[in-house]
């Protein structure tokens, strides 16, 4: 269940997501996934909390009352990143590796 659940954050991240290292040295670390309704809220909070032990959601009302992003800013997130390559841009965007040689069923949770 654990590389199902890695598997759908890692094609959220990607879709719709971020991950950076910031300020001196990348000691700042920044992940997390936008969400825009009740069911994807609810899903990608539940990965985070799955997967990382907690999370924080911020609401970006300015855009809508239901727009939130779902985040972890902690470098423990670094080792998942690392494994799902997920250090990538919109413009060099990949299917990871790890998915690219997983289960027919990790492929399917990476992009649904």
């Amino acid at each position: 269940m654990e590389k199902l659940q890695k598997a759908a954050l890692a094609g959220w991240i990607i879709g719709d997501g971020y991950y950076g290292k910031y300020n001196r040295n990348d000691k700042t670390t920044m992940f997390g996934a936008i969400t825009i309704n009740e069911d994807e809220y609810a899903f990608v909070s539940g990965l985070f909390t799955d997967i990382f032990g907690t999370h924080k959601t911020v609401v970006r009302k300015t855009v809508n009352d239901l727009y939130r992003i779902v985040k972890h800013d902690s470098k423990k997130v670094d080792p998942f990143v690392e494994e799902y390559e997920l250090n990538q841009t919109s413009l060099t965007a990949f299917v990871p590796t790890v998915i690219m040689k997983g289960s027919l069923v990790e492929k399917a949770a990476f992009s649904s």
